[in-house]
């Protein structure tokens, strides 16, 4: 027997805070079954309390629009339920990306970029937050070093990879990890080309450090 819930019938929720090294997420679950988002959603940065960004959940899905802000100004709307960009502020770098064309890769200029749905102010920030120079190379004297994030963003996910501006194996390995911390669980938009969504490599940005000149002599 099929049971069906009567017209206007609204599901018990409860709300829950959790808190991660930066962020402070708040949803709605039921109540029955805590597993399942279902309603409003905010996500803050826990430094100030900014808000970050906010929609709905329907039965753990993303619906309608959701509204990523930055420094407290809306900076990108995206509908999960059209599947489409309804505002975009966000300043991207280059429209360039690389693409599969033959049996080669080619750059060729996107209609659109693929976009990461989540605000700049949290990726960025915990970016800055989370990278720095390793000491073997202050010591050395290498005082400034930055490294790109090369995404290579499909419809079904993204993976991204390092370029650093050094050749130093412990600062590929903390930037990688400043990344993966970053862009942990965020999903992408992918670029448009000829009016159709395509796979492609595109390079974000580069993330510029600064260190502070050590000494390698011991006093004694």
């Amino acid at each position: 027997m099929l049971l069906l819930a009567a017209p206007g019938f609204a599901q018990s929720l409860k709300t829950v805070k959790e808190k991660s090294r930066y962020l402070t997420e708040e949803y709605s679950v039921l109540a029955d079954n805590k597993a399942v988002r279902s309603g409003p959603y905010k996500k803050y940065f826990r430094e100030g309390n900014v808000l970050l960004e906010e929609g709905q959940y329907e039965n753990n899905q993303r619906v309608g629009q959701w509204k990523f802000l930055a420094n407290g100004k809306e900076e990108l709307v995206h509908d999960y339920t059209a599947k489409k960009v309804i505002v975009n502020t966000r300043k991207n770098p280059s429209s360039v990306g690389l693409i599969q064309q033959a049996d080669s890769l080619a750059a060729v200029e996107l209609e659109q970029p693929p976009l990461y749905l989540a605000s700049s102010q949290q990726v960025l920030g915990i970016l800055m937050r989370e990278s720095r120079l390793p000491l073997n190379l202050m010591k050395a004297g290498t005082l400034e070093a930055s490294f790109r994030i090369a995404a290579t963003v499909s419809p079904s996910g993204a993976h991204y990879r390092i370029i650093p501006s050094v050749q130093d194996k412990e600062f590929t390995t903390l930037s990688r990890g400043a990344v993966q911390l970053a862009l942990n669980e965020v999903e992408w938009v992918p670029a448009v080309y000829q009016g159709q969504s395509v796979t492609c490599i595109y390079t974000l940005e580069p993330i510029i450090l600064h260190g502070v000149a050590v000494s390698s002599t011991i006093v004694r």
